[in-house]
């Protein structure tokens, strides 16, 4: 069972590496989920950031949220998804939860 977290981004950049921190501090252990981020634009900081945690960086132009999540959909290979608005930031328990709950259920 593999988790993908998906964030995306339209025009802002002002959090976006805060939301991006807060997936990459899981107490998950990071072999259980991916992480691809989906924005409309290129910015070298962010970029860099996203390449050093080996997560999947996708610029799509394009307003439309449910676009930007449809393409973090076709790159992900997870079981499970979960969304992550680039001004938003997960506890870092919040992926073990997910997990947990998850096989509770099965």
């Amino acid at each position: 069972m593999k988790i993908t977290v998906i964030i995306t981004a339209y025009n802002r950049k002002d959090y976006i590496l805060n939301a991006i921190n807060s997936v990459a501090n899981q107490t998950l252990s990071k072999d259980l989920y991916e992480v691809v981020v989906v924005k409309n634009f290129e910015d070298k900081f962010v970029d860099e950031r996203i390449r050093k945690l080996e997560f999947k960086n996708v610029v799509l132009d394009t307003p439309r949220y449910g676009e930007m999540v449809a393409a973090g959909i076709e790159e992900s290979s997870g079981d499970i998804l979960a969304l992550l608005d680039d001004d938003d930031e997960y506890k870092p328990e919040k992926l073990s939860a997910v997990s947990y709950t998850h096989l509770r259920a099965h």
